[in-house]
């Protein structure tokens, strides 16, 4: 996919500086790594379906597959499939 590679970097990003923000605000001290990881998987699933064309984006149960987000869509007659 065209730009994939920035859009994940992008994300990455965004979702780190909102992290620590996020954190602050709250004053919580850490998090387990599982947390985060959940944290990050649902913002990353906001993301990808507010893209257009509009994707359903589904979150793999417990992340127990290769892929943790997985999101689809149809575009101009072929499907767009994104495993994240």
């Amino acid at each position: 996919m065209k730009d994939f590679e920035d859009f994940v970097k992008h994300i990455v990003s965004k979702w780190r500086a909102e992290k620590t923000t996020l954190l602050s605000e709250h004053g919580l001290a850490g998090l387990a790594n599982r947390t985060y990881g959940d944290k990050a998987e649902e913002y990353i699933k906001r993301k990808v379906e507010a893209l257009t064309p509009s994707y359903a984006a589904f979150i793999s149960p417990g992340s127990q597959s290769p892929a943790d987000v997985m999101a689809v869509a149809r575009r101009n007659g072929y499907w767009h499939i994104m495993l994240i």
